[in-house]
């Protein structure tokens, strides 16, 4: 599941997306699949082919309903195993960026003990 997928000229995990869409989700039943490309910056094509590779691993469920005008509506739903899944992807991810936040910090605290002073030059 670790597979690099490019979208919008960035490069991405398929964990990361999954997360991101598990996230929307989460906040927002009523969501689109053209709302969800464009939060996560992919193709509605590309996005249906991951949102059914969710379903397969049954992070999510569908429900469908009409409106009174006959217009076809979606619900999404996190399973339990998705609510579990969402919750250790975000776990690795916030480790994730915590280790890049102290590598940076330690840059930038290296670079500033280690600046020259151009005025003496």
């Amino acid at each position: 599941m670790n597979d690099i997928v490019h979208i919008m000229n960035k490069y991405y995990y398929k964990n990361e997306i999954i997360l991101a869409i598990l996230r929307i989700i989460s906040k927002k039943r009523h969501v689109s699949q053209r709302l969800l490309s464009k939060e996560i910056g992919c193709s509605l094509g590309k996005l249906n082919i991951i949102i059914k590779n969710i379903l397969k691993q049954k992070l999510i469920n569908i429900k469908t309903f009409k409106d009174e005008k006959g217009k076809l509506y979606f619900l999404y739903f996190l399973t339990v195993k998705g609510k579990k899944y969402k919750e250790q992807q975000m776990l690795i991810l916030m480790e994730k960026k915590l280790n890049e936040y102290n590598e940076l910090k330690s840059e930038i605290d290296y670079s500033k003990s280690k600046s020259i002073d151009y005025d003496l030059l």
